[in-house]
């Protein structure tokens, strides 16, 4: 019996130093990853494309291989569809070889690195097909989007704001007011980018105006089928204009207007950010989301909208308006932008102080 489980132990432990010595890297493999999102508003669409790599080399040598990393000669056509998925119109997308050093302290190598465009118009009625052939005959990696779009929608997409904003109470306190636009088909992703147009004065030259403009993004999270809704947050407006204007003694500021934009990302899209979204648990392992065929990577499509003024036919963009208490915070609360009131009578802050601009004899209404 001993000797049996003598003979046994030994059996067992000669398999097991045996496994240690077995490959952990599976054949290599050509598989192809894409990164592209197709925006009809561009002259000019991009999409990256590139292999994936495993070997027995340490990752940071191989990576600084272009080889490893770019395809040398590949096809790359994109298909328009109709919505019955009949083709339209097929384009090749051209190569662009090195277009500049990329990362100059990155592991990856950016020799030989390309990228791959169309100058042809991308029509938000439409499917695209993404189609890439390799060389080797391998098979065919493909990746399919179609583009969000207010087809059904005439006229202004946002329903709210509808002339006047308003991001601040009688007490000058921040306050929020409605954004709401209808929700166009084929998207997942929803934000209103907001524009800030101002004007610069210089005090000592009053002739010298320079004409300028602050952007920034807000989400929007209540989705129905037909619309979308949030909030434009005050607090947020006034921080963005504080945190990215200097305070210049020298300059006088004017708010011209507000314009908004609803930006949406492709059907999916949303499941991409999702998926990759940091973590708040100890586990960071993520599930790998792709929408590519015989590949790896993400192919999807954007669009936006701005509020508008005009008809059908010549919209004109909508030039929103601060409600009088928002100018009244941003004079005040910001005092070291030195922003102006501009009315009958036109006043700025100084030290917490109201300077009457012109012939004014008012303190117009700030204090």
């Amino acid at each position: 019996m001993l000797k049996r489980l003598f003979l046994f132990s030994v059996i067992a432990f000669t398999f097991i130093r045996c496994s240690n010595d077995l490959p952990i890297n599976a054949e290599w493999q050509d598989i192809a990853y894409v990164y592209g999102v197709l925006d009809p508003r561009l002259d000019t669409q991009f999409v990256r494309i590139g292999k994936t790599f495993l070997g027995e080399a340490p990752p940071e040598q191989m990576a600084a291989i272009s080889d490893s990393l770019y395809y040398d000669d590949i096809d790359v056509d994109i298909i328009e569809m109709n919505e019955d998925s009949v083709e339209q119109n097929r384009f090749r997308l051209e190569r662009i070889d090195k277009p500049g050093k990329l990362n100059d302290n990155g592991p990856f190598s950016t020799e030989d690195f390309h990228l791959y465009y169309t100058i042809e118009p991308i029509r938000d009625d439409h499917i695209y097909r993404l189609e890439i052939s390799k060389p080797d005959g391998g098979p065919l990696v493909t990746a399919t989007t179609d583009i969000p779009n207010w087809a059904s929608q005439e006229g202004n997409v946002f329903t709210s704001p509808r002339i006047t904003i308003n991001l601040a109470n009688a007490n000058r306190e921040p306050i929020n007011d409605n954004l709401d636009y209808s929700r166009p088909n084929n998207s997942s992703v929803y934000n209103v980018m907001v524009y800030i147009h101002y004007s610069e004065q210089n005090i000592n030259d009053p002739a010298q105006i320079t004409s300028k403009v602050l952007s920034y993004r807000t989400n929007l999270t209540n989705i129905t089928t037909r619309s979308v809704a949030g909030s434009l947050s005050g607090s947020n407006f006034y921080a963005v204009v504080e945190n990215n204007l200097d305070n210049n003694p020298n300059i006088l500021r004017y708010l011209d207007f507000v314009s908004l934009e609803a930006v949406v990302g492709g059907s999916d899209m949303r499941t991409y950010v999702e998926v990759n979204r940091p973590s708040p648990g100890i586990a960071q392992e993520k599930p790998m989301f792709t929408n590519v065929e015989n590949g790896v990577g993400l192919f999807t499509s954007r669009n936006a909208r701005f509020a508008t003024s005009g008809g059908i036919v010549n919209p004109q963009i909508q030039e929103f308006r601060l409600h009088d208490r928002s100018i009244n915070y941003l004079v005040m609360e910001l005092c070291d932008k030195n922003f102006v009131k501009v009315g009958q009578d036109s006043c700025y802050c100084d030290g917490g102080n109201v300077v009457r601009l012109g012939n004014s004899t008012s303190n117009c209404g700030l204090l």
